[in-house]
């Protein structure tokens, strides 16, 4: 059996700590729990954190104490299963076996060993186990899932029952329609093929969707551990309504002069201040020279201020409140009969007037609506807007504090007579869609393809450009996961829309008033966790000129804000009824540390959040929940049906990273949430290795180690700027470190490629290849990510000679040499990181590099070459994006040389760079001048040199002796995520020994690898690849020669990567398949026999 772990992927697992919570490593005797009881519970949370090692020693000591406890020992058997070392699994089914064999009865032990027999062969004893387990619960469908499995081979129609049934009963069960469109289609059943397939990739992004595997928490409820006294009573609802009858809100001190001149009256809401408290703004509340209303509310209530700098400013219809320029603070934009207004609030508190400065007036029109929005998910906050008397606009965030309008290139700009905007994917494809609303139809709907592309005529729209609509909002209103557009039309009709067989969206009336409300949005009212549509007449309102929720108190949930369409602007409060749950609330953050790069936008604007709450979910958008005007800044509730706590939370961010976050579960950089009721919870997108090459660990003799990574160069679908990718180059030989790769008892040479990220890599070959040098020679290798100037060659570097620099100063003028000198591992301090653009710098880093003597210039058997130890941080594709609007360039280090006149020459602009993780790369000094005595490199890339120096290249003493060393075997398994330490300098390294079998991170759509022998396809460079999913890797054995501690390594890798960011080519799918150049006949039948493995999201 392999001994590497088998994991699956996210923090779906993490549904466990639900019930068990979050226990830590067993602690010393001192201050163990002393019960059996205790201890059991505490070894379900430790399985819930995937301390398998930790459980399996505490349940040894529980059923040690109390053999007993067939509970423990069942438990004590899942433990082991998942620990996943050389003779669990055979040990678990073992202990589960004998239990089967005492209590024949017990669901569990006959389900998890039926489990264990179908992965050892065994299916005619999994199936008859399974068979009466279904006597017995038919109502399982992990059971069904697994009964199926068992039948494929005997009885496939057997199995395409099963599988039926067991998609019947959770139609969310991604594996059960994957398995019943493969069966049936093997059956000739195409219509049942097409169907179940079809369904599997519509589920590939919903949060609710399962897919079973071998692990814990991913097989159903009897696979989950249980230890006594672990139930908690359901709370029941507590009796009333969810609303309270609509007061006059409560304001403090003197009653302001409210208008009685009928005006804009729209309220909004945001902390203005910084306290910690939602105030509000309402335009044209008031007479006088103060027209707006703010209430600041401190703890006493709502305090008018009069004097504050939103409430002089004339003709403002609403404002739409966001942290526009990222510093965490709340900044306006005011929609005005005119020209808009946006102001920024400082850190001293104070109101600046940035409309001039950042070009967001946008002419002198009357704004009926704005919303804040990442429009093309670069990672900043654009503002779309809807003019009475003009065309639509959305003005483009520059990241240099100015905007741009590209209405005109996109097609907004036919949207004129706008009443309404609605930013939200209509049409599910995991971006931003815009619909305009207009005076009259037709509307505008602009679905988003990605890089400020845009298509207006999509037919399955149509009905809803004709609609006769005033207002619409958008969120899951059926919990399915699928956002739903629910729209007010002129007459009063509240419509759902849906798309028919035929994908098109028709309209479903779910309310009908004898006038469109003032208000529209989708709230959960009573804390049961499922959203419903909320009107005026909900809420008990009548003449009403606008409403909006207000989240005064986390723990019972929204209220409302309304102001009278006639008579004296006095506002209302609609409070929380008394007939509601508790709940708790989040606030979402793109990123809070000015030092660091981020990648979602400031709000997290645009994420999904979806939450577990005890055996259901509630699933829903960060984007404002109502039709507007205008927009509030405020955290997003979610009931919690009578649970004290979120089980966990999934947060899809804007910029398609995934993240999970736990109850008290958090990290070295911040302390875990609460998720409870009444609490707020403030989650930052927390920056993960989504996006880089796959990870080398080599063992060393003892153990497997962490290296670098490879392939850097190979990356496929990159994107420098729209419509221009990066040239892939298929190869890559990595010179290994010293002491890395050593034999193991048994005379083995061993390492793994694996991928512990967000990306695929397509391995196509693998070898070693080996010099024997005599003292003194060392190995470099013509390797790096070239840009411009002369291609790196891979071909081996033989040396005797080192030039090390005697002095060394950088940008500033400081003396870096120690940095420089030794490959410590300490690279030379930079400047300060641009915090817009990941892998870029504020200015640029220069190194200037002294020698003692000139450096000898190529002749035919001596070639200086420059040799740079170092690591790169990379940019990603939507990084790139975002570079390119900015015009912000990343330029790659360029090498100067100083010769023997003085003067500064270029050798080569923009030479390339070290290609990832820790490595060596060389760059030939073939064009330094004479008497070059000196060297310089500049870079704005985020490079951190760790040792140069200059070697001299010769050719082959005699006694060198190479050695090509091809693998023996080849084993393709689920290792897991080996845990990520992250080193000053944004060092990455890894812990081998510390390895979780799932993470927030979801695979490409795809038919990967089957997991197993893979020797076949990495024998030859030829197109037939192992495509490696995250979580997963290859472990390659040599067979060691002679002395194989004293050759020098070179790791000779063939393949390609691809991540999944929003904006690499084709990066939600492993297709197409790199390499059909190489693949012939025989190498294509040999690949496509290989790929039996489905994988798509979580």
């Amino acid at each position: 059996m392999n001994t590497l772990l088998r994991p699956a992927s996210a923090v779906i697992l993490l549904a466990a700590l639900t019930v068990f919570g979050c226990g830590d490593p067993p602690e010393s005797d001192a201050t163990a729990p002393e019960t059996a009881d205790a201890d059991h519970r505490r070894a379900a949370g430790l399985l819930s954190r995937y301390d398998y090692d930790d459980a399996v020693q505490l349940l040894s000591s529980v059923v040690e104490s109390d053999p007993d406890r067939t509970d423990a020992r069942i438990d004590l058997a899942i433990a082991t299963m998942n620990r996943q070392e050389e003779t669990d699994e055979a040990d678990a089914l073992a202990m589960l076996d004998a239990i089967h064999a005492e209590s024949p009865d017990d669901l569990r032990a006959a389900y998890i060993s039926s489990v264990l027999h179908l992965r050892a062969g065994n299916d005619e004893i999994a199936a008859a186990r399974l068979g009466r387990l279904l006597d017995v619960d038919d109502a399982d469908p992990f059971t069904w899932y697994h009964y199926g499995l068992a039948q494929e081979r005997r009885d496939p129609t057997a199995a395409v029952a099963a599988y039926r049934r067991a998609t019947e009963l959770d139609p969310y069960q991604r594996s059960g329609w994957y398995r019943l469109g493969s069966v049936a289609a093997r059956l000739g059943e195409d219509d049942t093929a097409d169907d179940a397939l079809a369904t599997f990739e519509r589920l590939e992004d919903n949060p609710r969707a399962t897919t079973v595997r071998p692990i814990y928490g991913r097989l159903g409820p009897k696979s989950m551990a249980r230890p006594g006294g672990d139930g908690a009573a359901r709370v029941s609802r507590p009796k009333g309504g969810p609303w309270s009858p609509p007061v006059p809100l409560s304001v403090l001190g003197a009653n302001p002069a409210w208008s009685a001149v009928p005006g804009a009256r729209i309220p909004s809401v945001a902390d203005l201040d910084g306290d910690g408290r939602l105030d509000l703004f309402i335009a044209e509340a008031l007479e006088g020279d103060a027209p707006n209303l703010v209430l600041l509310r401190d703890q006493d209530g709502y305090r008018p201020a009069i004097d504050h700098p939103l409430a002089g400013i004339e003709d403002v219809r609403f404002a739409a409140f966001a942290d526009v320029d990222g510093d965490g603070r709340t900044d306006a934009y005011l929609g005005r009969r005119g020209p808009n207004r946006l102001f920024l609030r400082t850190d001293a508190g104070d109101w600046v007037d940035a409309t001039a400065a950042s070009g967001t007036e946008d002419g002198d029109h009357d704004t009926t609506d704005a919303r804040f929005v990442d429009a093309d998910h670069d990672g900043d906050l654009d503002i779309l807007l809807a003019n009475a008397d003009g065309p639509a606009n959305l003005l483009n965030n520059d990241r240099d504090g100015g905007f741009t309008s590209i209405s005109d290139r996109i097609g907004l700009n036919v949207a004129t007579d706008g009443v309404r905007v609605l930013s939200a994917d209509l049409d599910g494809t995991r971006d931003l869609d815009l619909l305009v609303i207009r005076d009259a139809p037709p509307h505008l709907v602009l679905l988003n393809d990605r890089l400020w592309d845009y298509r207006v005529d999509d037919v399955a729209f149509e009905a809803i450009r004709r609609a006769d609509l005033v207002l619409a909002t958008s969120g899951d209103l059926d919990g399915d996961g699928v956002m739903d557009l629910v729209t007010g039309d002129r007459s009063g009709g509240i419509h759902r829309w849906e798309r028919n067989d035929a994908g098109v969206f028709e309209p479903t009336l779910l309310h009908s008033f004898d006038a469109p409300p003032a208000n529209l949005a989708m709230l959960d009212p009573d804390g049961d966790g499922r959203f419903e549509i909320v009107t005026n007449s909900t809420l008990g309102l009548d003449d009403t000129a606008n409403w909006t929720p207000l989240l005064e108190d986390a723990r019972r949930g929204f209220a409302a804000i309304s102001m009278p369409a006639t008579g004296t602007a006095t506002p209302m409060l609609v409070p929380p009824g008394p007939g509601r749950f508790d709940f708790t609330a989040i606030e979402l953050a793109g990123g809070d540390d000015p030092t660091q790069s981020i990648r979602s936008n400031p709000d997290g604007l645009g994420a999904i959040l979806a939450a577990r709450i005890d055996d259901g979910w509630t699933i829903t958008a960060n984007l404002p929940p109502d039709a507007g005007p205008g927009q509030s800044r405020q955290p997003v509730p979610f009931g919690l049906n009578g649970a004290p706590a979120i089980s966990y939370l999934l947060v899809d961010w804007p910029d398609g990273l995934f993240q999970g976050e736990v109850p008290g579960l958090g990290d070295a950089a911040r302390p875990g949430p609460s998720l409870a009721a009444g609490s707020i919870d403030r989650i930052v997108e927390t920056q993960r290795q989504v996006s880089s090459c796959p990870v080398l660990f080599t063992h060393d003799g003892d153990d497997f180690r962490f290296v670098s990574d490879v392939l850097g160069v190979g990356g496929v679908g990159y994107l420098l700027e729209p419509g221009v990718y990066s040239e892939p180059r298929p190869f890559e030989r990595f010179p290994m470190p010293a002491n890395a790769l050593a034999p193991d008892a048994d005379g083995r040479l061993r390492l793994v490629l694996c991928e512990p990220m967000e990306e695929v890599c397509y391995l196509d070959a693998a070898e070693l290849v080996g010099w024997s040098l005599p003292d003194g020679w060392s190995l470099a290798v013509d390797e790096r990510l070239s840009i411009l100037g002369p291609p790196a060659t891979g071909k081996p570097i033989l040396y005797r000679t080192t030039l090390d620099p005697v002095a060394a100063t950088d940008h500033r003028g400081e003396d870096v040499l120690a940095s420089v000198r030794l490959d410590d591992l300490e690279a030379a301090p930079l400047p300060t990181l641009d915090h817009r653009f990941i892998g870029r710098l504020a200015e640029p880093h220069v190194v200037e590099l002294e020698f003692a003597a000139p450096i000898p210039t190529a002749t035919d058997d001596r070639r200086p070459w420059l040799l740079m130890d170092g690591w790169v941080e990379y940019p990603y594709a939507q990084t790139m994006f975002a570079a390119w609007q900015a015009e912000a360039a990343y330029e790659a280090p360029t090498l100067e040389a100083r010769g023997a006149d003085g003067v500064w020459r270029i050798v080569q602009a923009q030479f390339g760079y070290p290609a990832g993780m820790p490595r060596t790369s060389a760059f030939p000094l073939d064009g330094i001048p004479e008497g070059c005595d000196a060297l310089r490199l500049s870079t704005n890339q985020e490079i951190y040199w760790d040792r140069l120096r200059v070697v001299i290249g010769e050719p082959a003493p005699p006694e060198a002796r190479r050695v090509a060393v091809p693998p023996t075997g080849a084993t393709f398994s689920a290792i897991g995520f080996p845990r990520r330490l992250d080193a000053p300098q944004r060092r990455p390294d890894y812990d081998w020994t510390d390895r979780t079998p799932l993470w927030d991170v979801r695979h490409q759509r795809g038919r990967y690898t089957a997991f197993g022998d893979v020797l076949p396809l990495l024998e030859t460079a030829d197109g037939a690849v192992v495509t490696i999913g995250p979580g997963e890797g290859v472990e390659l054995v040599f067979d060691a020669p002679p002395d194989a501690e004293k050759i020098h390594w070179i790791l000779d890798t063939h393949g390609w990567c691809k991540d999944r960011d929003r904006f690499t080519r084709d990066g939600e799918t492993i297709e197409p398949i790199p390499g059909g150049d190489r693949r012939d006949e025989a190498a294509n039948a040999l690949l496509e026999s290989h790929r039996t493995r489905m994988e798509a999201g979580r």
